[in-house]
């Protein structure tokens, strides 16, 4: 009797996290017909970590634009959003249709999605609720007219390049810890013989004409621009999802080249050669889409640790994907 009351009590814990888990945050998907539906879909567009050299929202604004061609009578509205407008907004129970962020953001009320290559990181239990849009990557930088050996990681506070230098080869013997404002002005005036920076940064420092050699770090990344479906409308799921898979496809995938970015699905050619050195390269690892602020905290907590070879790396990899 006493082992019953265990086991009963071990499935109740199960139900419940599994019912907070499935109950709230994700909606399963139903088999629909096309529904006669005319009017707009919502998309929100959160940035939690920098582009390239052109407008997310406007690439969004353009392919909805094709894509209104397409389904006549359908529009999609995009809209900008902070982390902070975006909570505000699901407290009060109102939902986008569509969603596009980054890490830093716990979206709400994500529906499972059918697309053509399931995105990896954006699955739960082998069911996808999340897909990657568009990517960035981590790069380590060198001044070779700086002298010593001093590195200077630039960090927003979303995402972890710490990660992306702990999982490197590059042995570190002096670190530093800038936001990414700070980190390339004073790696661009000589402080710093290293920068671990982002396609941002190899944008910006081949405009200028600075002088400068890069590396990919291919054996991590976070900078991806993720997509999910989070509509209360059957109907506007329908169509929800219908521009998600036209986001992807490859006509539109492979004209990201025109914001800086990069597609996680196809090779964009980019006429930077370092960012055609990252397109080339394969990511080796990443959190999942669904990793909370706090958890990407700890992960920049032991990637110093195994900078400081306090740790192994071993253990960073355990937890990714």
């Amino acid at each position: 009797m006493k082992l019953l009351k265990i086991i009963c009590g071990i499935l109740l814990s199960v139900c419940i996290i599994l019912s907070a888990v499935f109950g709230t945050n994700y909606v399963k998907r139903e088999i629909k017909t096309v529904p006669d539906y005319k009017g707009v879909i919502t998309l929100w567009h959160i940035e939690t970590f920098e582009g390239g050299f052109g407008s997310r929202k406007e690439f969004l604004l353009k392919t909805g634009a094709r894509f209104e061609k397409i389904y006549q009578g359908v529009l999609v509205m995009v809209v900008s959003h902070t982390v902070s407008s975006y909570n505000e907004n699901i407290q009060k129970g109102i939902y986008p249709d569509l969603v596009s962020f980054g890490l830093g953001v716990e979206v709400k009320n994500q529906t499972e999605i059918k697309t053509e290559t399931p995105f990896q990181y954006g699955l739960i239990y082998g069911t996808e609720y999340t897909s990657c849009w568009c990517m960035g990557g981590y790069f380590l930088i060198e001044n070779p007219n700086a002298s010593g050996n001093s590195i200077v990681v630039g960090e927003n506070g979303n995402t972890s390049p710490l990660t992306a230098l702990a999982l490197s080869d590059f042995e570190v013997s002096s670190l530093d810890r800038l936001n990414t404002f700070d980190a390339y002005n004073k790696f661009i005036g000589g402080k710093y013989k290293y920068l671990i920076g982002t396609q941002k940064d190899i944008y910006k420092l081949t405009n200028r004409g600075f002088q400068f050699t890069a590396k990919p770090l291919e054996e991590y990344n976070d900078l991806f621009q993720y997509i999910s479906v989070t509509s209360n409308s059957n109907d506007k799921r329908y169509y929800a999802e219908e521009y998600l898979k036209f986001l992807l496809s490859k006509d539109n995938q492979l004209k990201l080249n025109e914001i800086g970015l990069t597609s996680c699905f196809y090779k964009v050619d980019n006429e930077n050669s370092y960012m055609q050195e990252f397109v080339n390269s394969t990511v080796k690892s990443a959190p999942s889409s669904f990793t909370t602020p706090s958890e990407m905290q700890s992960l920049n907590e032991l990637a110093l640790k195994v900078i400081r070879k306090e740790e192994s790396k071993i253990k960073i990899k355990n937890l990714l994907f």
